[in-house]
């Protein structure tokens, strides 16, 4: 979804867990290992053309310095700032959830 912001991650390889695919996609992506606190939730949304579920997790970079790969653009912001940035419609459902979480 071009000019949008999203969260890390990605696509399961075949017989992964979620867990285990966002080591994957964390340190493909960002070159960092992960520690994962918790599962926050899971969403699930249906675009025009296709639909997603995405696994929401809270976690700590572990080690490793973030290099991104995978984009030209990141950035840590604020749960509060994030509404500054575009984001697709199943994201958003994230951010909302994050902003009830936080309140």
């Amino acid at each position: 979804m071009g000019g949008l912001w999203e969260f890390p991650g990605g696509k399961f390889e075949p017989g992964e867990s979620p867990e285990q695919c966002l080591h994957r996609e964390i340190q493909e992506e960002l070159g960092v290992t992960l520690h994962i606190d918790e599962k926050f939730m899971v969403v699930k949304h249906s675009y025009t053309r296709f639909r997603v579920t995405l696994h929401v997790f809270f976690c700590r970079i572990r080690s490793g310095k973030i290099s991104p790969t995978q984009c030209e653009e990141w950035d840590w912001v604020k749960v509060e700032e994030l509404e500054t940035y575009p984001f697709p419609a199943a994201n958003v459902k994230i951010i909302n959830s994050l902003r009830k979480k936080i309140t």
